[in-house]
């Protein structure tokens, strides 16, 4: 019944066994989740965020990982979904953002260089009515400015409600948070939300970025034309997912800010990033 009413009205389906078995799935990751928020067992990645002009790390986008005890390593793309639809998410964005400005403050307090930290917000975060307070909550009990903090929407959150975005983002940004759209391309991509949110950032997605390892004239065109919309609005671009030498030349070439992805490295844990970036520090 309820895989019918996904697909809308007047359809059919037979009973498969697969259903049932997805369904003890989705409730053991519920009770799974909830476990893991009691008992501490999500883990934070890192990102590093490369300049292509200088070729160095300044920023890191921030990743949640978890290894439950009852069920193994599970992977974002299959909990996340289950969380927003059982009302968890925003409990574990909170998780995020408290263990990433904590993690940022002991880094500081071991000499690690000032960096820009990329978290993403969740829809149902985004919407609520003390999110700022409760974010400068945190960053005040760790003493960390919001400047090192840069929140990332999807353009789904962003126009879904027009005006509380804005003016969302406009309070989030006085307050000195950067604001980036993730993701972008993959949705409505709405020239007239870019105009009027003065975002910070621009991301590229990586289904873009994919067709740049053997390109048509339309898949550079489309890059090209998402770089100088950044440029035109004052945003950097930033673009995901680059996995090789021949997408990051081509993007060098029209003039792409930043790049992320598996080129310049995998995602690493709290103490392995902490010694890349200090690496990075002493070389530079």
């Amino acid at each position: 019944m309820f895989e019918v009413k996904k697909l809308g009205r007047n359809n059919v389906l037979f009973y498969a066994e697969e259903m049932n078995k997805a369904g003890v799935r989705h409730a053991q990751i519920i009770n799974a989740i909830n476990y893991a928020l009691k008992n501490n067992e999500f883990s934070l990645v890192f990102h590093p965020q490369i300049e292509l002009a200088t070729n160095k790390m300044v920023a890191a986008e921030v990743l949640l990982r978890w290894h439950s005890a009852s069920l193994g390593c599970v992977s974002p793309a299959e909990f996340i979904p289950i969380a927003e639809r059982c009302g968890r998410i925003s409990d574990i964005d909170d998780w995020v953002f408290e263990n990433t400005v904590k993690t940022i403050r002991q880094w500081r307090d071991n000499g690690m260089p000032a960096l820009t930290f990329a978290i993403n917000l969740s829809a149902t975060k985004f919407v609520k009515k003390n999110l700022l307070r409760s974010l400068t909550t945190v960053l005040q009990k760790y003493s960390i400015e919001p400047s090192c903090i840069e929140l990332e929407l999807t353009e789904t959150i962003a126009i879904g409600n027009p005006q509380f975005a804005l003016n969302t983002i406009t309070k989030l940004r006085e307050a000195g948070f950067k604001m980036s759209i993730d993701d972008f391309g993959t949705g409505y991509s709405s020239m007239g939300y870019l105009k009027e949110f003065a975002l910070d950032k621009l991301k590229i997605d990586k289904s873009f970025i994919d067709n740049l390892e053997h390109p048509t004239k339309a898949d550079i065109a489309i890059v090209k034309a998402m770089i100088d919309l950044a440029k035109a609005l004052d945003m950097e671009s930033i673009a995901e997912g680059v996995e090789s030498e021949k997408q990051l030349q081509t993007l060098k070439e029209l003039g792409c800010i930043q790049i992320q992805g598996y080129y310049h490295s995998k995602p690493m844990p709290i103490d392995a990033f902490y010694t890349y970036a200090t690496h990075e520090r002493d070389k530079n």
